[in-house]
């Protein structure tokens, strides 16, 4: 048995479920328990992901977005634009501010996810700052099955 204190607002909204469902507290604290533990063990473990691509990510980067493609970080839900010129890759940001992506970074990446299969921006800090908009990126060529 563990002792927990709640704070009032979530203890709260626990009654709201309670009356709702006629679920008992401890039943829907154990189920709600089980639930995120099973979600945060899923999110931190290794996953290795097997992508159809025959050519350095960069390249495919490169190739895909000739047109400026408009997307969305899934961490914090920000708008950008990804777009290739003259066989450089670019994110045009939310604040207006072009930056290059560089052919490095964005291949180490790609091999890091290939290895883990995260999708938490974090995963890949040490490689490169610009992972939640290469995980956009990487999202929309999944969707379009470019990959």
């Amino acid at each position: 048995m563990i002792a927990v204190s709640l704070p009032d607002d979530l203890l709260a909204k626990l009654d709201d479920v309670v009356a709702k469902t006629g679920k008992k507290r401890s039943y829907l604290i154990r189920e709600s328990l089980s639930i995120y533990l099973e979600s945060i063990e899923h999110m931190n473990t290794d996953k290795k992901v097997e992508l159809k691509t025959s050519k350095p990510f960069y390249e495919t980067l490169i190739e895909e977005f000739k047109e400026s493609t408009e997307l969305v970080t899934d961490a914090r839900k920000s708008p950008f634009t990804m777009f290739s010129d003259n066989g450089k890759l670019y994110v045009l940001n939310a604040k207006g501010n072009t930056r290059a992506l560089d052919e490095s970074s964005v291949n180490k990446f790609f091999d890091a996810f290939k290895a883990t299969g995260s999708a938490s921006p974090i995963s890949y800090h040490d490689i490169t700052f610009n992972s939640s908009y290469l995980l956009a990126a990487l999202k929309n060529l999944m969707e379009r099955e470019a990959l």
